[in-house]
């Protein structure tokens, strides 16, 4: 059997996933009270694991971006602040400089990861506040109308 040389490079492309979802965590954790939720140590983990597998997941098998992008609109209804994100974007892109494959480092480098999961999250997110503004907004119109 003749392995190609990209079906080779691809099937050697090994992530190790404890390491990046410890990276995560430990992102997690240094912005877990500027979170808008109060996130438990526990969901910590649980978030950290999922995004590793996902992130894992699209390095091995280039992933569409799709699911990146829906993953990063999750993270706002996981209560995730700026800050988080921004802690995980740089987890992410840390993990990628430092691997010894070349396509990996190139994910950091052309932000083929980071750009999905941040537009999810800043869509989502504007969402989310437009959604606030007019609970807001209605709430204020009772009141007036309850005078």
């Amino acid at each position: 059997m003749i392995i190609s040389e990209s079906n080779y490079t691809q099937s050697t492309r090994m992530i190790d996933h404890e390491h990046l979802a410890l990276e995560l965590k430990q992102a997690l954790r240094a912005t877990m009270f500027s979170s808008t939720l109060r996130v438990a140590p526990r969901h910590l983990q649980q978030l950290a694991d999922q995004l590793a597998t996902l992130i894992a997941h699209a390095l091995e098998h280039d992933l569409d971006a799709t699911i990146l992008y829906n993953h990063g609109a999750q993270l706002v209804a996981d209560g995730l602040s700026h800050r988080a994100i921004l802690g995980i974007t740089l987890a992410i892109n840390r993990f990628c400089w430092n691997h010894n494959d070349l396509d990996v480092q190139q994910a950091a480098i052309n932000g083929s990861l980071i750009q999905p999961i941040l537009e999810g999250y800043m869509h989502a997110r504007e969402a989310h506040l437009l959604r606030e503004q007019e609970l807001t907004r209605k709430a204020l119109d009772r009141a007036r109308l309850e005078r």
